[in-house]
């Protein structure tokens, strides 16, 4: 693979750097993951965002058949992704939970955040509050000892969500992580399909000139997805060296959600959606300044 899509990696040493928490962990001991209490209790996450900025998400892992190559991956490409786990998986009486349970301190080790995604994947608009909790309760006992404290991103199953889920969310400290991108079709079932998809995607964002970036959503858990992956990182590299020779901003990838995060306010309704939030000047001019001079060397 080129190595300009090790240019892709976002503003490493700027706002979004990770913190401490995010360095490797030893696999040999419960240590403290990134479990990003800084971007705990806020807005709802939709992925809007001006400038040409992405971060990729994951959902449904751990998966030992495929989550493993995708974490290698990842590194090949200097990528820091969000993980949102079903932990049900990670159930010590469950069949297979250990090779699991591995898998997200692997992606501890490597730097990445982990979320949750529930603990079975339920219809949440079909539970009762307290179903709710429970599916909440159950998930912290497994992965609070795995993330060094409980998770504080959400992703709801399906994409469903409404005022009461959000309130239960909201009283239990959850940032509810939407997207804007998603990564693979509905129905998909080829590698091709998914790069396909994406880049009909990114078309999409191009023509929003007002809020290009966004949140992608892919799923660790299907091959055609793993396998599509370098190529979507190709696509990403052949559109910032067009980009670079019409003398425009660069797509870069953000290593966290801090470009699309905003700390609730009192009296925030959730079902409507939230003012994008901006990022620096100062701090993009500094980014794209060291992108450029990447691609100057590789397009």
């Amino acid at each position: 693979m080129p190595q300009q899509l090790i240019a892709l990696v976002l503003f490493a040493s700027l706002c979004f750097a990770r913190p401490a928490a995010a360095q490797e962990a030893d696999l040999a001991t419960e240590t403290t993951a990134p479990v990003r209490p800084d971007l705990g209790g806020g807005r709802i996450v939709w992925g809007g965002q001006r400038h040409r900025v992405l971060h990729f998400t994951f959902d449904d892992g751990p998966r030992p058949e495929t989550t493993p190559a995708l974490l290698d991956m990842l590194d090949q490409h200097g990528v820091h992704a969000t993980f949102f786990v079903v932990a049900r998986q990670l159930d010590p009486h469950r069949r297979g939970s250990a090779r699991r349970i591995e898998l997200v301190r692997e992606m501890i080790r490597r730097g990445h955040t982990v979320g949750l995604h529930s603990w079975d994947h339920p219809h949440l608009s079909r539970l009762t509050n307290a179903e709710i909790v429970s599916q909440l309760e159950r998930s912290e006992a497994v992965l609070s000892p795995l993330l060094g404290g409980a998770p504080t991103l959400f992703r709801p199953p399906y994409g469903e969500r409404d005022a009461r889920i959000d309130r239960v969310l909201e009283e239990r400290g959850y940032t509810e992580v939407l997207w804007n991108v998603t990564g693979e079709p509905v129905g998909g079932r080829t590698a091709d399909d998914v790069v396909e998809h994406f880049t009909s995607m990114m078309d999409s964002r191009e023509a929003r000139t007002s809020e290009h970036g966004g949140v992608v959503i892919l799923h660790d858990t299907r091959p055609h997805v793993i396998e599509a992956f370098p190529r979507i990182m190709e696509e990403i590299a052949r559109r910032n060296c067009e980009l670079y020779a019409a003398g425009e901003e660069l797509w870069t990838l953000s290593e966290d959600l801090s470009p699309f995060f905003e700390t609730r306010r009192e009296g925030d309704a959730f079902d409507r959606r939230v003012p994008r939030r901006d990022l620096s000047e100062d701090a993009v001019a500094t980014a794209q300044a060291s992108e450029r001079a990447m691609a100057e060397q590789s397009c």
